[in-house]
């Protein structure tokens, strides 16, 4: 069970979408649309950061051209990593042309959490924006803190609504038999020196 219900439910609109062209990847094509969309709103985030067209124009291209976007879009990922760079994007571009924390941002966290776990590193970095940008009274207050707490309710309230669906849908071996048979051989797989040097090399050499 993980909670990319909102990225599954475009997996499969745009399934359906590229179905009716006779194309059954549909992934490349929804990925390449999603980075395109990051470009833009990356370039006009830029902007309305610094009111500088030729370091907005600098940075989409940048981000246009670089190695984990272009490996994303080559290898056929899912859609949930860059989609959830698309929904804190617009919370940030939400955030910079408005002098508080609008509710569009929760709103964005909201299906962002139900996107990818990534969001709930992203998004505080919204939060650290506005305080570095209007001290901490704008994002220490009462107003804040309650539409935190609602987002915060209302998101545990629908995981648990569809992990209960999950359950109810689902063989119990899909949520448990799986992983404790992995975990049954964790420390004699990760104690291998190979696979230790596989990892940093992967980490070092393609991640970072």
């Amino acid at each position: 069970f993980r909670t990319r219900q909102f990225s599954y439910l475009l997996e499969m609109v745009s399934f359906k979408f590229w179905q009716q062209f006779g194309e059954v990847f549909f992934r490349n094509y929804t990925l390449i649309v999603l980075h395109a969309i990051n470009v833009f709103l990356l370039g006009f985030l830029v902007y309305l950061l610094t009111k500088n067209k030729g370091l907005a124009a600098a940075a989409a291209l940048f981000f246009l051209n670089s190695g984990p976007a272009i490996a994303t879009l080559l290898y056929p990922f899912r859609n949930a990593k860059l989609l959830v760079v698309t929904l804190f994007l617009l919370a940030w571009i939400a955030a910079a042309r408005s002098k508080k924390i609008p509710l569009s941002v929760y709103v964005f966290f909201l299906l962002a959490a139900f996107t990818d776990e990534q969001a709930l590193f992203l998004f505080p970095m919204i939060f650290l924006y506005v305080f570095l940008r209007d001290g901490r009274g704008a994002v220490l207050n009462c107003a804040v803190l309650k539409n935190a707490a609602v987002t915060v309710v209302v998101f545990a309230m629908l995981a648990g609504i569809f992990l209960k669906i999950s359950y109810a849908v689902s063989p119990i071996a899909i949520h448990t038999g799986a992983q404790e048979e992995f975990f049954k051989d964790l420390m004699t797989w990760y104690s291998n020196p190979a696979i230790a040097k596989d990892i940093a090399l992967s980490f070092g050499g393609y991640f970072l």
